[in-house]
This record gives C-alpha cells, structure tokens and sequence, in this order.
C-alpha cells in the first residue's frame, strides 16, 4: 500500500494567487466606488473575508488530502470538516488523464483523472515525483493512458 499526499507547494501558489486578487479587488473599489463608502467597505470588507478564509482553508484542505494505492484500488480522501472519500477499482479504470503545466514541478501542480465506469476520480494537487510513480504503477497494471 503507498499513500501520496498533495505538494504543500500548491497551497503557498493559491494563497499568494488570492492575496494578489484580493488586493487587485481593493484597488478597483477604490477606484470605482471612491464616492460610495458603503459599496467601498463591503467591497473591501469581503476582499479580506475571503483572503483570510483562503488562507486558513487552503491549507487545511491540502493537508487533508491523500491517494491511497493498494494492489487492486485506488482510493482518495479529502475534506476538512466533512471527510469525502472514493475508491476505484484498478480494473475499471477506462483511461487516465494527465494534467500538467509548465512549473508542475515546483508547484505541484499536477492533476490524474482517472475515467471509470459511469465517472471520474481526480486526483489532485500531485508533486512531479508522485505525478510519475503513479503514472509508472498506472501502466504496470495496463491501465491505457491518454494524453
């Protein structure tokens, strides 16, 4: 049995990637809504709201996050204070999905979805490292892989 966890270095990017928008958000209300203070405030006031609650949920989700591999099944569990968690078996996996960008390996930014039978499981948040050994163990068991 192998267990992957999601790269922590995802949470630091979409952290930073919300704090970025929630400040471009503060300088348009500015901007725009400089005469309406009300509009100006809850503009500012949600902006904050959600960089806070990104900044504490990102990370709590990401740590909550792992792939579980066994010999005949893949499972995936994830939620922060309702636990979510799904199986499949390897022998119904149709094909698999690889998404990746041009930093995934310094970002973790690495995504398998794999198509089953009447759906899909994504596995999230992978690091380069694991990206790979999952896609080898993939194709070690046949499963066919598109790009």
């Amino acid at each position: 049995m192998t267990v992957y966890h999601a790269d922590f270095a995802a949470a630091r990017l979409l952290q930073l990637l919300l704090l970025c928008m929630a400040l471009l958000v503060c300088i348009a209300a500015a901007y725009f809504f400089r005469s309406y203070p009300l509009v100006l405030l809850i503009c500012n006031a949600s902006a904050v709201a959600i960089s806070l609650l990104g900044c504490i949920g990102f990370p709590l989700y990401i740590r909550s996050l792992r792939c579980i591999i066994s010999s005949s099944q893949i499972t995936v569990r994830h939620g922060i204070f309702l636990r979510r968690e799904q199986s499949v078996l390897l022998r119904s996996i149709q094909f698999v999905r690889i998404i990746h960008g041009p930093f995934d390996g310094a970002w973790g930014l690495n995504f398998i979805v794999l198509h089953v039978y009447g759906g899909m499981l994504g596995i999230a948040f992978l690091s380069h490292r694991d990206r790979m050994a999952l896609t080898e163990f993939l194709r070690q068991k046949g499963v066919f892989h598109a790009p």
